[in-house]
């Protein structure tokens, strides 16, 4: 038997880890037969993994003309589909699953499913809303099983309204934090409390170096590498670092990579808070730049107003940068205030102004103290090579069944 991924649009220049977990799984040999896109995307596919997005309109619509060669059976799909999103009929808000979208996805599903071998048995989902809905029912059609992974906005800030019918249905749930699984649980009370399994996006830990050592009273450069995105709080920062600024704060160099739709509000809040010296919008960025990024920087900043358990703050402290982060759902896994970095209050921009003056204290004394806490962080739990393998054994359980 073997299995197939299903995820909205693969492969993509944001969910990078997504396809390092496809990579990572084919090398451990796990039978991945293909991943699902539904919809195309214009980058191309790596290499050893095939890619099946949905075909043209006529062909979805044939796919559906077939299916309706057995009504009975096409019945219970719609049904299901119902039952899946049953609190949530018309909605078409991106990231939202409703019943309407599934019911939209039919054909495009039916046409995908007669392009899988009879060997796929077990869909695995990213993220909780559309592609869950999908890959339960491309397993309902086929009669086999689904797993699914929840990030942090499909969990935080559009959530299925009918996740526990998920958790009832599935194998098994991965979540990306600790934090994740006790609000799945606590959705629950508790009652599935067996399927969900946190094992984090890991990363390549040995790719990242520490930075260069630096003298005391070298100007830090601080950095920040997300999607330009209301819900990354930049706009807060910048604010932030306006007031720092004007109240005699010791000069410091910021550097933002990343891109989209805040972008030109991001320039020109800059401007407005005479943050041009200071801070620079470098745009869209490859790994080996983020990498090279990450080891020039002093202090990795991320002021998000929510998350999941991002893997560019792992990537942060691989690189043995201590980080300025808002507390908030899983970060303070990872940061431990005072010992590798400090907190930020989301939307507080007082709060974020006082934390670079506690790190800025005697000349940014307490900022090299950071370092050194950084630099004895524990990373094995974050390292692709035990993630994957966890993944890679609840899938190898599910598929050998």
């Amino acid at each position: 038997m073997s299995l197939a991924y299903l995820t909205t649009c693969f492969p993509t220049a944001v969910e990078t880890f997504v396809l390092r977990e496809v990579v990572g799984l084919k090398a451990l040999g796990l039978p991945l037969e293909a991943v699902l896109s539904l919809r195309p995307s214009p980058l191309p596919s790596p290499e050893n993994v095939t890619v099946l997005a949905p075909g043209r309109v006529a062909q979805q619509l044939m796919a559906l003309l077939r299916a309706m060669g057995s009504p009975l059976r096409l019945t219970r799909l719609v049904g299901l589909a119902i039952r899946l999103d049953r609190r949530s009929v018309f909605c078409l808000r991106q990231g939202h699953s409703s019943i309407i979208k599934s019911l939209l996805l039919l054909p495009a599903m039916l046409e995908l499913d007669r392009r899988l071998s009879p060997r796929v048995s077990h869909f695995h989902a990213q993220f909780a809303g559309v592609a869950t809905t999908t890959a339960a029912l491309m397993a309902a059609w086929r009669g086999g099983t689904f797993s699914f992974t929840a990030h942090g906005s499909d969990l935080l800030l559009y959530p299925p309204k009918d996740l526990l019918i998920r958790l009832e249905r599935c194998s098994f749930c991965v979540t990306v934090s600790e934090y994740n699984r006790r609000h799945i649980l606590g959705q629950s009370a508790g009652e599935w409390a067996e399927k969900v399994r946190v094992i984090r996006c890991g990363i390549a830990v040995e790719e990242f170096q520490p930075p260069a050592p630096r003298q005391l009273g070298d100007i830090p450069h601080l950095l920040t590498v997300a999607r330009l995105d209301p819900v990354k709080g930049l706009d807060v920062f910048l604010s932030a670092l306006g007031l720092y600024r004007r109240q005699g704060g010791l000069p410091l160099h910021y550097l933002i990579l990343g891109d989209g739709p805040e972008r030109v509000r991001l320039e020109s809040l800059v401007l407005e808070e005479g943050l041009s010296d200071w801070v620079r919008l470098g745009g869209l960025a490859t790994m080996d730049q983020v990498r090279e990024a990450l080891q020039g920087a002093d202090l990795f900043v991320l002021p998000s107003r929510s998350e999941g358990f991002p893997v560019v703050l792992m990537e942060a402290a691989a690189a043995r940068l201590p980080l300025l982060a808002s507390r908030i759902t899983g970060i303070p896994e990872i940061l431990q205030d005072g010992v590798n970095g400090r907190y930020l209050e989301p939307d507080q921009v007082e709060q974020q102004c006082k934390a670079l003056h506690h790190l800025a204290q005697d000349n940014w004394h307490d900022l090299r103290a950071c370092t050194h806490g950084a630099a004895q962080l524990d990373l094995r739990e974050f390292d692709q090579t035990t993630t994957l393998k966890s993944l890679a054994q609840e899938l190898w359980t599910v598929i050998s069944h």
